[in-house]
């Protein structure tokens, strides 16, 4: 096979990876989702059409659920969701690990409405750094690109409804063919909009801990994740430039 064929093959398994995560098999049922305190609703959410449920890590949920969960943040104050995720697809003659290096966007509060919920939105759009390496067939690869990122959403009763962007801009890298070195570019899958199961957004729960609360989303053509984590407390981040 032609080195140009690798390359195609290198865009095509990376926009697999990227959409397995839309659609990948429904998790198991021992990660159940936590469940709400009496005083609330619990959020109504009919089956996925499409997308499945996503496993929920729940942290320390259910310390935190005997007492009610957080309360939304007032006008200017901030929320953080973590961003983590690391894939690897198996194939004859092809493996390939493609990882998100782990990072952080900040959520900032808005006004608050007369029934209550909070807007949220993203500061910026900050660019997180991505990697793929790995084989296929005869030849190695290793690439490097960048996502950038935005979310907005809204809170109410310590519950946060998010509308995740996450937008995979092209890789720069090289791939070793027998012996033989050769820089190449690939182009972006581009945008990839998360906004649950019934369009209403991912859901979160504002949690105490450092721990935060998790949301994957586990990768359907072969092993690993995708996932978010809102953090309800300020923690120490390396800033990013948007």
């Amino acid at each position: 096979m032609s080195v140009s064929k690798y390359l195609i093959i290198s865009f095509l398994l990376l926009s697999l990876m990227l959409n397995a995560c839309q659609t990948s098999a429904p998790p198991p049922e021992e990660n159940p989702e936590p469940a709400v305190p009496e005083s609330q609703a619990e959020p109504q959410e009919p089956e996925p059409p499409l997308e499945p449920e996503p496993v929920i890590e729940p942290g320390n949920v259910e310390e935190s659920a005997a007492d009610g969960f957080l309360s939304c943040p007032t006008v200017g104050e901030t929320l953080t969701l973590g961003f983590d995720h690391a894939l690897t697809i198996e194939q004859p003659d092809v493996n390939l690990t493609h990882i998100l290096k782990e990072s952080y966007l900040t959520l900032v509060a808005g006004e608050v409405d007369a029934d209550g919920t909070v807007g949220l939105s993203s500061v910026g759009s900050p660019s997180l750094e991505y990697e793929m390496m790995g084989v296929m067939g005869p030849c190695s690869v290793e690439m490097a690109g960048t996502m950038q990122v935005s979310a907005s959403g809204i809170c109410n009763d310590g519950i946060v409804y998010l509308t995740i962007v996450e937008t995979w801009q092209s890789a720069d890298g090289n791939m070793v063919c027998d012996g033989n070195t050769m820089a190449f570019s690939s182009p972006g899958p581009g945008a990839f909009t998360h906004e649950g199961a019934d369009g209403a957004g991912e859901v979160f729960y504002l949690v105490e801990g450092s721990e935060g609360y998790t949301v994957m989303r586990p990768f359907g053509a072969g092993s690993g994740y995708h996932s978010w984590t809102l953090y309800a407390s300020q923690i120490d981040l390396v800033p990013l430039v948007p």
